[in-house]
């Protein structure tokens, strides 16, 4: 039964390697939406675009 064993092991660091990979990429998304937004508030602020 080591094999099971072996393969159940793999499955869950595969998972985990997949979560690790998946949390990356949500926190660049949100620090690219973050620099967006920065950008364009600095654009709207520069051209007096607060009202």
């Amino acid at each position: 039964m080591a094999g099971l064993r072996e393969a159940r092991l793999d499955e869950g660091f595969n998972k985990g390697i997949y979560l690790r990979a998946m949390q990356k990429e949500m926190k660049s998304e949100a620090e690219l939406c973050g620099l967006r937004w920065r950008k364009t508030s600095v654009l709207l602020s520069s051209q007096g675009g607060r009202k």
